[in-house]
């Protein structure tokens, strides 16, 4: 539903989907969510405007987190003491896999952007670990020590071949962000930004370059030429309304980022084609995420409480709308 001008038809189309959803029928799925009251994982079914919770997935256990794939219907969930591939989410029975993590209290997880591989990291134990392999048979690579790097980790990402890590760091208000090689024994950890609070990553221009946000400076980074000489430059910044960014997004033409700025309760829109003023939508509630919902150009920017979850229509108008959850 549009958080704007609702009326009886479409009120009236959001009782019709609920009525589908109660009887276990399925027609178009934005993508899958956790609902944290039932531990399970429950599609958005519908379109933007118009779209409702589905009936739970059938997975035989309570999932304490998960995280989507934006590529494929799969997801790694947390749960039952482990950690698993739930795959082919589009489908009456999933398919379940149990994980080969070797890495202890891995508590974090992020796809790569074809969702072929999955890059696991312990905050607490300070280390990383890859799973590739998710399309057909994973496979567990080498455990990465970061203990010898100061701080803990924030957040990373994973390139699109499973190659190089970015990893943020932070220790005593001074953050990092590194260059992993997770194709050797040795990582050889190069530190390509230095920054207060790095808590946002993300990979860009065939994995050439990066975004990075930092929530306490309030800027956004660019780094261009990773594989060389990595400077970085401010693309955005308080002025620009940016106000604890919590995450980033890439437009569906890839010529603007769009930035979750907790802090004020907007998602700002920023030119990465040329000078341009940023654009700032007020958005209902303060973001605490920014995720693409499968291969749609829609992003869910909040989690599942007793209010509605909440959509941006990136390739529609940007416009946002709400799931009722209730």
């Amino acid at each position: 539903m549009r958080v704007k001008r609702i009326g009886l038809p479409c009120l009236l189309l959001t009782g019709v989907l609920a009525v589908a959803a109660d009887s276990g029928l399925r027609g178009p799925v934005l993508g899958f969510v956790l609902d944290p009251r039932s531990h399970s994982i429950r599609p958005i079914q519908g379109l933007p405007g118009a779209s409702t919770l589905g009936l739970p997935l059938d997975i035989p256990f309570a999932i304490d987190r998960a995280v989507f794939s934006d590529r494929r219907d799969s997801a790694v969930v947390f749960g039952a003491g482990g950690v698993f591939l739930v795959r082919g989410m589009r489908q009456n029975s999933p398919e379940i896999l149990p994980l080969p993590i070797s890495i202890g209290d891995a508590v974090s997880a992020v796809f790569n952007a074809p969702g072929s591989a999955a890059l696991f990291y312990s905050p607490s134990q300070r280390q990383l670990q890859i799973v590739s392999g998710l399309a057909a048979d994973p496979i567990a690579g080498v455990a990465i020590d970061c203990s010898a790097q100061p701080g803990i980790i924030r957040s990373a990402a994973l390139d699109s071949g499973a190659s190089s890590i970015l990893v943020a760091l932070q220790d005593s208000g001074v953050g990092s962000v590194l260059l992993l090689r997770a194709d050797s024994g040795t990582p050889f950890p190069r530190v390509v930004l230095t920054t207060p609070l790095p808590s946002t990553i993300l990979y860009l221009n065939q994995d050439r370059d990066a975004l990075v946000a930092d929530s306490s400076s309030n800027e956004v980074f660019l780094i261009r030429d990773l594989g060389g000489s990595a400077w970085a430059t401010v693309v955005a910044s308080a002025t620009d309304g940016i106000a604890t960014p919590v995450g980033i997004q890439l437009s569906a033409d890839e010529k603007a980022m769009l930035v979750a700025n907790a802090g004020s309760s907007s998602i700002t829109v920023h030119s990465l084609a040329g000078p341009a003023p940023a654009i700032q939508l007020p958005v209902p509630v303060a973001p605490t995420r920014f995720d693409k919902l499968n291969r749609e150009p829609v992003l869910l920017f909040n989690e599942m409480g007793n209010g509605p979850l909440y959509l941006l229509d990136e390739a529609g108008g940007r416009q946002v709308y709400f799931v009722p959850v209730n």
